[in-house]
């Protein structure tokens, strides 16, 4: 269960199943997982419906206690990210149509351009792959991320250079 839900926060959607396996070394087959995932968010869908003045609906599957407000936002979230980048011929052109206030000052970031390329990355290497957004050259942001920690716990932030 905990392998599932690394590849769905990562993914979201459940089209992406393949690599949902890929990233997680599971041991199933396509169909399975992907049977798997979409009953999961059917149980969460259906928690959150039930107790509707919750912020934080829990569910227990296979003994995995699950935050399943967070998780069907984040597949959420993640969908729509990439239906709209998905809009564009050339993904590197997408733009957040949302005006966002930029986080903080770094001279060598450029917002909205790099801010744009982190959510390409995302939608292409899934959410918290920082490691294989910071190597995609195409996005060109690779040089200004600094990722701390080791192997699997890489946090991102913006290198200073």
């Amino acid at each position: 269960m905990k392998k599932l839900l690394q590849g769905l926060r990562a993914y979201g959607d459940t089209a992406r199943v393949d690599e949902m396996i890929e990233l997680t070394g599971l041991v199933l087959d396509t169909d399975t997982v992907k049977q798997a995932t979409d009953g999961l968010l059917e149980e969460c869908r259906k928690a959150i419906e039930e107790q509707p003045n919750n912020k934080k609906v829990m569910v227990l599957d296979q003994d995995v206690s699950i935050n399943a407000t967070q998780l069907v936002q984040r597949v959420d979230d993640l969908i729509s990210l990439s239906e709209d980048i998905s809009k564009f011929s050339d993904e590197l052109a997408f733009r957040p149509v949302a005006l966002v206030k930029p986080w903080q000052q770094f001279k060598n970031w450029s917002f909205p351009v790099d801010d744009a390329h982190l959510l390409v990355g995302v939608k292409r290497h899934g959410f918290g792959q920082w490691e294989k957004i910071k190597n995609d050259e195409s996005l060109s942001i690779g040089p200004k991320i600094a990722l701390t920690g080791g192997a699997g716990t890489a946090v991102p932030g913006v290198s200073t250079n």
